[in-house]
Order: structure tokens, then sequence, then C-alpha cells
């Protein structure tokens, strides 16, 4: 017969302030996977002091509407985890367009409101350090 495994979740027993501090160094990305493994772990993913909305992969920003789906997920995210304590938020948004020169204004002045609104959700949750970076990369147009 053969034997079951049992597979032991240190990750959940650990106080939150080391979960908290284990997830500062993590890509929002990383964090959102993190908070799938358990219950414990989507509240450790919401009340997480440390927001990094620095790198995401470059496939959620290639076309508008995963830019757009990503945009909302972030909102979602926010949304979700109300007036937690916010220590630190980096935002460092600059993607690389690849659709047409027609549709980037406006792109850009969608992205600027969101940016303004997560900004505002830091200053609503007492942020601490704030730390904002927004470029266009426009395409080549030869």
């Amino acid at each position: 017969m053969a034997e079951a495994q049992v597979t032991v979740d240190r990750f959940s027993e650990l106080p939150p302030e080391v979960a908290h501090q284990i997830m500062a160094f993590l890509s929002m990305a990383d964090v959102t996977r993190v908070s799938s493994l358990c219950t414990r772990c989507r509240g450790l993913h919401l009340s997480n002091p440390t927001l990094n909305f620095d790198s995401f992969p470059s496939e959620s920003t290639l076309t508008f509407d995963k830019l757009l789906e990503l945009l909302n997920s972030l909102d979602r995210f926010l949304i979700q985890r109300g007036n937690n304590k916010v220590k630190y938020l980096s935002v460092n948004w600059a993607p690389e367009y690849h659709y047409g020169l027609t549709e980037i204004e406006s792109h850009c002045v969608l992205e600027k409101y969101r940016i303004i609104g997560w900004i505002r959700n830091a200053i609503y949750c007492n942020v601490e350090e704030l730390s904002v970076i927004f470029a266009t990369l426009m395409p080549a147009l030869w």
C-alpha cells in the first residue's frame, strides 16, 4: 500500500510581519500567485503593506485589450484590499505601445488617470513612501 505524502505549508504559519517582509521582495505578479495558495495567503496578499507595480510581463501590455485587463486587475486588487495600511507604493509605468499612433494619446490619458487613482488610494491608506515613474515609449515611425 502506498503511503500518502503530507505537505507542510510553512509560509502560512509565519507571523504576518515576516510573511509581508518576504512578499516585499516579490513582483506584483508573484504576490498574486502567492494569494492563490490558501485562504490565509489571500489575506496576506490583500494586507501586504508593500505594493510594487513595477514589472509586468511584456505580454500584459502587448495590446490595448491586455493593458486594459492589467489595469482593471490592479484596480480590483486595490478595491479588495480596502483601507489596509500602505507603507510603500512603487509605480514604474512605461509600457511600450504596439498599436496605432492615433490611439496612443487616449491610452496615455486613461493610464494617467488610473495611476492617479492608485496614488489617491495609497494616500487614503496613509502611504509612508511613494515612488512614481510614468514614461511613454512610442513606436518608431519608420
